[in-house]
């Protein structure tokens, strides 16, 4: 790093969390472009979207969802507070603490 450029009072520590604070923006506005590209398509309204909701009626253990994820197979696996349920587009499989 060119001297006339660094700060007086800055020292080799402080000038290497600058450069990773710099790194770490980049990162984050990369991170925010390429997850503009995956929106949803602007000529559709949102009613041409199907969504579905589960409740404790349809077999959640809890109401409160803490936790989502898809595996490979296509189960999607929902931790909530009392149990982990795994919803393989029909039904759900409980797994309590019990």
């Amino acid at each position: 790093m060119n001297r006339r450029w660094r700060l007086r009072d800055e020292t080799g520590a402080q000038s290497f969390f600058r450069r990773l604070d710099r790194v770490f923006s980049l990162a984050a506005a990369f991170w925010l472009l390429a997850a503009s590209l995956h929106a949803l398509p602007v000529d559709r309204a949102i009613s041409q979207y199907a969504h579905r909701t589960w409740r404790i009626e349809e077999g959640l253990p809890n109401s409160v969802v803490r936790g989502i994820t898809q595996t490979s197979d296509g189960s999607i696996w929902i931790g909530t507070y009392d149990g982990l349920a795994r919803f393989n587009g029909d039904s759900f499989e409980l797994f309590n603490k019990t």
